[in-house]
């Protein structure tokens, strides 16, 4: 007797069908049952009696020889796999599932079943979201899937390529196309209809508008990048190399960089919006050979400054390390962090690191501080409730030397006291100067007049201030510094014209800052109170600076200036001490330390802990200053009666880099 036709039903999960990709068999299999259908209603099929894929099955209704049923498909689903198997006739082999599965042929969608739809060339469950389409990109518009159907032909039916995106038919038995990433020589061979030039990696590719929407797409470690196609410059996806400089390092080549794009001497890539672009560059025009592109370049302006994201830190900790991209020109920065909100804490800069070519220079450890070993770039934390900076360079080659290349640095906010659970909200920004040091430079100055018995309108023709500013121009002409101009101001206060206190952001001095808050631009505060009391007993403070350095273009800050002693019995009948003193605590809002401290430099094992005495040899960073030199303008004190006026051609380096002076 004939043996019966054994009738298979497979159970599928329509989600798993969808979502999966080839390399999930193993997946698939185990959701995939087996067992008999049953029913005796003859199997489905045309009028020849060939089986059909894709008919309505289930229990009292079979499908044809060879084909079984899947029931989780809307009304059941005759198929069979076709992994190594030939689909029977009016059907296609969709390989872009796993495993691969024969599908009612189709054009549109309208040739497909109620409640199907037309995806990869045949019939499937129509989808209920952009996941269910199973492409990274597609997505589901009234149960129809759109956009790509594959990235490479083995996703789609024997005989067909993917073309563009979207599963092609190979006319009259043509050759397979060649899918993303594939070596070629020209469009024809490649099923997207790009095939990049040998200099841009010589493979079949697709276009792009950021690198996101490579990795997405291609199968091959892409980077989005401007290519010369069709004698139009477009953006495509192009190889991404393992190792190289990062976006915004600089370069020289191509193959320097890991997006393998090197333009203007800067490592770059193409970007649709901001935030496609590391912190320092900017999203906009750039050129290409004979056309242009949207990329990642560096800001216009000189200076131009760099916002970072807000920051949250609990108080005893900070945050990782941030890059900014700084320009191969770069001549100087100015990094910055400000106070926005929660508890009053401290901050201080934590590390300030620079990486070109594989070799890190460490500019500032703040660790390394605390164990009493000097920083190539010294920078003192105090007082940093507000606001904190940290020029670079901040001392000369000798040292250390400011890199053509990223910089990267993080802050933290100290404790309170031990156990403090506070936090505070932190904005970060770099400042970055552009061009090599000049031989000169120019200051704007805003002279604050704070109870000295002279008005900002008489100020311009009073011979003690212009005593003062003219003794301040004669110092920091030495070293190619002048004054652009200067504006005038009377400061209203009974309280602040003597400085009784100077430490902390309730102190006098702090007050007396804030009040340039109707500054604006690269100005220099300079206040003319008359006297400073807060300093040691015994001793008159002739002048006090807002930090070393102070802020630049912030104003409104407990740092943002400098006080001078401008009475008479402090600084003389003639203005001229006063202007010394102004050239000295401006050498310091600068970046200037002191070449000799009042106290005598540690020795041995001694510490400041324990000892009166002052670390680091008593003196600054640079190599041409001499501990001892009573000579020069940033002694700890006036000599002489103000004849040090003296400046090195290092301090001169370091006062020029300042972001507060401009250059020509």
């Amino acid at each position: 007797m004939k043996e019966p036709v054994r009738v298979v039903c497979v159970r599928a999960s329509l989600a798993v069908l969808l979502g999966c990709t080839r390399a999930s068999l193993a997946v698939l299999l185990a959701a995939l049952w087996i067992a008999g259908c049953g029913g005796d209603a003859p199997p489905p099929g045309d009028d020849a009696g060939v089986p059909v894929v894709g008919t309505a099955c289930g229990p009292g209704q079979a499908c044809g020889p060879g084909l079984t049923c899947l029931t989780d498909f809307p009304g059941g689903y005759c198929t069979s796999l076709c992994e190594g198997a030939a689909c029977v006739a009016g059907a296609i082999c969709d390989r872009g599932i796993s495993p691969a599965l024969c599908t009612d042929a189709c054009a549109t969608r309208a040739d497909c079943r109620e409640g199907y739809q037309c995806w990869r060339g045949g019939c499937v469950p129509a989808c209920t979201d952009g996941p269910s389409c199973g492409m990274e990109g597609a997505s589901c518009e009234g149960g129809q899937c759109v956009g790509a159907e594959c990235t490479d032909p083995s996703m789609c039916p024997p005989g067909w390529s993917c073309l563009a995106g979207i599963c092609t038919e190979v006319p009259d038995g043509g050759p397979v196309l060649l899918g993303l990433g594939a070596a070629c020589t020209m469009d024809a061979e490649c099923s997207s209809g790009i095939c990049l030039p040998p200099e841009r990696g010589g493979i079949c590719s697709i276009g792009c508008v950021d690198a996101l929407s490579c990795t997405s797409t291609t199968p091959f470690s892409a980077a989005c990048g401007p290519v010369t196609h069709a004698g139009a410059v477009g953006t495509f996806c192009i190889p991404y190399r393992g190792s190289g400089a990062l976006n915004g390092d600089p370069c020289t080549t191509n193959e320097e960089c890991q997006s393998s794009t090197c333009l203007v001497g800067t490592c770059t890539e193409a970007c649709n919006e901001p935030r496609d672009c590391t912190l320092g560059l900017e999203c906009g025009d750039m050129p290409y050979e004979a056309g242009s592109f949207s990329g990642c370049h560096f800001p216009g302006g000189n200076p131009y400054e760099v916002v970072l994201p807000d920051l949250t830190l609990m108080a005893g900790f900070g945050n990782s390390l941030q890059r900014v991209a700084l320009p191969p020109d770069v001549g100087s920065i100015t990094l910055g962090c400000a106070h926005v909100s929660g508890d009053p804490l401290a901050m201080a800069f934590n590390q300030v690191t620079q990486t070109s070519f594989g070799a890190t220079v460490t500019h500032f450890d703040l660790t390394g501080l605390y164990d009493w070993i000097d920083q190539p770039n010294r920078w003192i934390p105090q007082d940093g409730y507000e606001l904190i900076t940290m020029g670079l360079p901040g001392s000369t080659s000798d040292r250390v030397s400011l890199r053509r290349s990223s910089v990267r640095f993080n802050v933290l906010v100290f404790q309170r006291m031990d156990g403090d659970t506070g936090s505070a909200t932190v904005r970060p920004s770099v400042l970055v100067r552009r061009g090599s040091d000049p031989a000169t430079g120019a200051i704007e100055v805003a002279v604050h007049l704070v109870g000295v018995g002279v008005t900002a309108a008489a100020a311009p023709s009073d011979s003690r201030v212009q005593a003062l500013l003219g003794r301040m121009d004669e110092v920091l002409a030495a070293v190619g510094i002048r004054r652009a101009s200067t504006s005038y101001h009377d400061v209203a206060s009974s309280t602040l014209s003597t400085i009784d206190s100077a430490d902390g952001p309730d102190s006098e001095l702090a007050q007396l800052f804030r009040l340039s808050a109707g500054r604006s631009g690269r100005v220099l505060s300079l206040f003319l109170v008359r006297t400073i009391e807060a300093g040691r007993s015994g001793f008159n403070t002739l002048g006090i600076a807002g930090g070393i350095p102070g802020p630049v273009g912030v104003h409104g800050t407990m740092h943002s200036g400098v006080a001078i002693a401008f009475d008479a019995s402090v600084a003389g009948p003639s203005g001229r001490l006063a202007g010394q003193v102004a050239a000295h605590e401006s050498g310091h809002y600068l970046g200037l330390f002191h070449v000799t401290e009042q106290l005598r430099p540690c020795t041995g094992s001694e510490t400041p802990d324990t000892t009166m005495c002052m670390p680091f040899g008593g003196g600054d960073t640079l190599a041409d200053t001499v501990y001892g030199d009573d000579t020069n303008l940033m002694n700890w004190s006036l000599v002489g009666g103000g004849t040090n006026t003296a400046l090195t051609t290092g301090q001169g380096h370091v006062l020029r880099h300042s972001a507060l002076v401009s250059w020509p």
